[in-house]
């Protein structure tokens, strides 16, 4: 019956193109060139062209705060990109998880802030709503094409990871249940409680896990690790935890003499690689992975606008 149906949608599809009406008729010759003729014109029809940006602001940001933003409000008309290196452009746009898989950016990429407001024409707003994260994405790589001159490839090269294993001691992390209550847990906003898995900054160096997977927290280490982290807990439930540690000073300030902006709370906190051993009964292990590596063939700096 299905397949049926499916038969009779083809069919009024075809008689919709051909300005016909498809009747039980023998299979000819004349059918075969009619179903040819056809296919010719479902493959002359044009796709939509892929959406690009319309008004691109680009200005330096020289605020001195090292807290990013990339918003793209699923009712808006464009994306916003706050306090952003080109690392983060480029890291967000072809979701490269750490930048040791993207190599050869010049030293200005992982120093120089930006402030990115895009927006598409008011004729393709409502198209521009419709697309999913991964689209969007694509056009963050267009206006990198058009705006920084970005060039890159892509090969497969051997770099360290970090795997993350259980410690010695097992974990100390609390197992729960997807749906389960969770007191003094994350909230919205509006004070209203988070239902299902999160994982949040609470503020500099804290972080509160709820109903969180291995896996995904693995691939939340990558910024504070430095290198790609994966999985190999061998934990297959889901954890509610809270972690406290230092990230260190920010990797951007190459200069010695430059001010140190790591909050005071921070100071005395343990790395990232202690708080784990520490606090949830984590480790992680340096490994070498073969993997696809971003390669920066070409890139400029974009004048402001």
């Amino acid at each position: 019956m299905a397949e049926r149906s499916k038969l009779k949608r083809i069919l009024h599809l075809q008689s919709l193109l051909a300005g016909l009406v498809i009747l039980a008729i023998p299979f000819t010759s004349a059918t075969a060139a009619a179903q040819v003729a056809i296919a010719q014109m479902v493959q002359s029809v044009p796709a939509d062209p892929p959406l690009v940006f319309d008004v691109v602001s680009i200005k330096r940001n020289n605020s001195g705060n090292r807290n990013i933003n990339i918003y793209s409000p699923t009712d808006g008309d464009g994306m916003n990109l706050t306090n952003v290196l080109l690392l983060d452009i480029v890291a967000y746009a072809y979701g490269v998880q750490s930048a040791d898989l993207l190599q050869g950016l010049p030293v200005w990429a992982k120093s120089d802030r930006y402030d990115i407001q895009a927006k598409v024409a008011g004729p393709e707003v409502a198209r521009f709503r419709s697309l999913n994260e991964a689209q969007r994405k694509r056009m963050i790589q267009s206006l990198l094409g058009d705006r920084f001159k970005l060039k890159i490839h892509r090969e497969l090269r051997s770099v360290g990871i970090y795997a993350l294993v259980v410690g010695k001691s097992g974990p100390k992390m609390k197992e729960v249940k997807p749906g389960d209550p969770h007191p003094g847990g994350l909230k919205e906003a509006d004070g209203t409680p988070m239902q299902g898995p999160a994982l949040n900054a609470t503020g500099p160096g804290e972080e509160k896990a709820q109903e969180v997977t291995m896996d995904f927290f693995a691939g939340s280490l990558a910024g504070l690790a430095g290198r790609q982290v994966i999985d190999k807990t061998g934990l297959k439930g889901v954890y509610d935890f809270e972690l406290r540690f230092s990230r260190g000073q920010d990797p951007a300030q190459t200069d010695s003499s430059a001010e140190n902006t790591t909050p005071a709370s921070e100071i005395s906190a343990p790395s990232i690689f202690d708080a784990l051993q520490e606090q949830l009964g984590l480790k992680l292990e340096p490994q070498k992975l073969s993997t696809p590596v971003l390669v920066i063939d070409d890139v400029e700096r974009p004048s402001d606008n």
